[in-house]
């Protein structure tokens, strides 16, 4: 490790732009904040809303409600946006992985429906035994919880769909993953808006 010395190191002073968010010439109070309309800041396609106008970020916790927003001016209306993160990066990651989860139970499904004839089989991965194939849809499906799994196997641990079923149900996560690495992406654009103060 190399030792850096208080003598070699300086403070530089970067030039900050503050934004102070005003209505009629003084500065907005918290009280008048709290008053505006609240909307979401992003549209049906999770894309920043067709019309819309954002001036920029506050932090400012209101109870039951939010800790960060967006001020946003739609047809000549001030709002204020929820600016929390939509999803977590391990969201996004967890349907990105449900997906190839489902798409591969649809392959296992048709080289066991080949095998034992039959087009919703209980074999899981290749197991035939009923403790194996609990261990390995919990390994291998870790992203479910015991609720979700029951959307896709019986009591029994049968499969509930056939190959074009999963199929189906996969090509919807991934378009709830596409929805999701969508909003994350306005989300991450909205950041960068200036930071607006607002008196106390």
């Amino acid at each position: 490790m190399t030792a850096i010395l208080a003598t070699e190191a300086t403070l530089q002073t970067l030039q900050v732009e503050i934004k102070a968010l005003t209505v009629k010439g003084k500065q907005m109070t918290l009280a008048v904040f709290r008053q505006l309309p609240q909307t979401q800041a992003y549209g049906v396609d999770a894309a920043m809303r067709q019309g819309a106008s954002y001036w920029g970020r506050v932090n400012y916790k209101i109870k039951d409600e939010d800790d960060a927003w967006f001020v946003m001016e739609m047809d000549d209306i001030l709002y204020r946006c929820p600016g929390s993160a939509p999803f977590s990066v391990d969201h996004e990651n967890d349907l990105a992985e449900s997906v190839q989860w489902i798409r591969d139970s649809a392959a296992q499904v048709k080289a066991a429906a080949a095998k034992v004839g039959t087009d919703r089989p209980t074999m899981v991965y290749g197991s035939e035994n009923y403790q194996e194939q609990l261990e390995a849809a919990e390994n291998f499906g870790a992203v479910w919880d015991a609720a979700e799994r029951e959307l896709y196997y019986d009591k029994d641990y049968n499969h509930k769909y056939n190959t074009g079923q999963w199929l189906v149900v996969a090509s919807r996560k991934e378009a709830e993953h596409r929805r999701v690495v969508s909003m994350m992406e306005t989300w991450n654009s909205l950041m960068k808006l200036p930071q607006l103060f607002i008196s106390v």
